[in-house]
């Protein structure tokens, strides 16, 4: 403990006492008699001193609050100088207490030694908020009965300067779980750690471990007393439920020999990358079970450490909205617009098992995936697009009459289906005479350009011209693909 000792007014520092002396003695020598030191009948006075650490005077000795003091030494002698064993000698301060070994602390002094002797410690009182003189009076009785001795020595408590303070954060944590590498450490101005010293911790969000175990004197907080090392380890975990990168404040605060301090630090949760890696929003996927397009997930908690970023198993949620449908494991007796699907550590936080979306529709589509634990989701928009997988051309009637005839036309209907037999809405077809059966600019298919309905279908109609012939038709759709050749006969009427 640091000391602060004020100019002597000697050049030659020696243990100040106060003696009590009577006649009598022992020219042996020798250890004396307890319950007759001064040798004679009734001798029973001697001398006590007390002597501070590095033999400070009484008055000139001053020590911080708070703070343990060795090197006090009560020497006990006969009238004749001879060293006293086995007295007890009590030791009385006004404030604080002494530690005398072997006995305990505080209790009221020791016995002395064969060099007559009792080594002590004094622990000042923690809290002072001026320079206050302390007396610590030592007395007993040279010998059972006699006249009782004492000795008094003044010492100069000051007001503790302020702790320090460290409190120690990483820079990053990860929501949900326990971040290591969190403490408090408490010193004195001149780095010396201070045990036991109790420490209150809390957190702008999140929790704290372990829990405080006692109560701090000074604010009836509860908090954690430090190590031998001034020290208190704890961990820290997060709000679970962090969306986006979160800045949260520390604080401990101690309060050592009546001075309180406070210190804070911050550390951010970083959140858990929690998104679908396939497939990238707004992808065309045909439509179809048998395009089925696989879906891939990213489950990630921060770095914490040098390997980076770990993927976190855990329970989602899968459901699709807009007509789709998920096929968990690539079963297709599991299609479904909700399931259940687990992430695997070892895939980076993708599923661990295969999933896989399909629609027969083509539109937009959302899937979502919540997490059960803490109900935070992620989407994913994707595009079904129809692919003509059938485009069917029927010609009512197949043989027609010249013109002018009423007879000369022929009605044309196309139906346009996706890959799942579905029919396809607003889809734009041509209708085309690929060969016509005369070159008269009567002859001809209109409208030409018709958009498919609800039922997948476009009409249109061939008019045949004033030669007879045979006329093929067709359909193109938007996109490229054709439709069956329908082969339509143009005959002259019956005369």
């Amino acid at each position: 403990m640091r000391q602060i000792i004020s100019r002597l007014s000697f050049l030659s520092v020696f243990a100040l006492g106060i003696v009590a002396c009577s006649g009598g003695g022992n020219s042996s020598g020798g250890l004396l008699d307890p319950n007759n030191p001064g040798g004679g009948t009734g001798s029973t006075t001697g001398q006590l001193t007390l002597v501070g650490p590095g033999a400070v005077p009484s008055g000139s000795l001053e020590v911080e609050a708070g703070s343990l003091t060795t090197g006090f030494v009560a020497t006990l002698r006969s009238a004749t100088g001879q060293p006293v064993a086995g007295r007890f000698i009590s030791l009385k301060p006004a404030s604080g207490f002494v530690n005398a070994p072997p006995s305990r602390a505080n209790s009221g002094g020791a016995t002395t030694d064969a060099a007559g002797q009792v080594a002590f410690s004094y622990q000042a009182p923690d809290s002072v908020t001026r320079r206050t003189v302390v007396a610590l009076v030592a007395s007993t009785t040279v010998a059972t009965g006699g006249t009782a001795v004492e000795q008094t020595y003044e010492i100069a408590v000051v007001p503790a300067a302020p702790p320090v303070l460290m409190l120690t954060c990483p820079a990053n944590a990860a929501p949900g779980v326990a971040n290591a590498g969190y403490f408090a450490l408490v010193e004195k101005q001149n780095g010396e750690q201070v045990p036991a010293a109790c420490i209150t911790l809390t957190a702008s969000g999140g929790t704290l471990s372990p829990p405080p175990s006692t109560t701090c004197d000074a604010t009836a907080a509860a908090g954690n007393l430090s190590n031998d090392a001034g020290r208190f380890n704890f961990s820290f975990t997060p709000p679970a439920n962090v969306a986006t990168d979160t800045v949260l404040t520390l604080t401990a605060t101690t309060t050592v020999s009546g001075q309180s301090v406070s210190k804070t630090c911050q550390t951010t949760a970083r959140a858990d990358t929690f998104q679908f890696t396939a497939p990238e929003a707004g992808t065309p996927i045909v439509v179809g079970s048998e395009n089925r397009e696989p879906l891939h997930f990213q489950w990630t908690r921060s770095p914490q450490t040098a390997g980076g970023a770990q993927g976190v198993a855990g329970t989602l949620t899968l459901q699709i909205s807009g007509g789709g449908r998920l096929v968990f494991n690539d079963d297709p007796f599991s299609e479904s617009q909700s399931i259940s699907a687990n992430t695997s550590t070892a895939s980076n936080g993708d599923f661990e098992r295969p999933v896989s979306v399909f629609s027969n529709n083509s539109g937009q589509s959302t899937i979502t995936a919540r997490e059960q634990t803490t109900g935070r989701t992620a989407t994913v928009i994707v595009q079904f697009v129809d692919s003509p997988g059938e485009i069917n051309l029927d010609a009512t009637p197949l043989q027609v009459q010249t013109s002018p005839n009423t007879g000369r036309f022929s009605n044309l209907v196309v139906t346009v289906l996706n890959q799942a037999g579905a029919p396809i809405t607003g889809v734009d077809v041509d209708f085309l005479l690929v060969t016509p059966a005369s070159s008269s600019v009567n002859e001809r298919v209109f409208p030409q350009r018709q958009t498919t309905d609800a039922s997948g279908q476009a009409k249109s109609r061939y008019e045949a011209g004033p030669t007879a012939g045979s006329a093929q038709v067709q359909v193109r759709v938007e996109g490229g693909g054709l439709s069956n050749l329908r082969e339509i006969t143009v005959v002259a009427p019956t005369p």
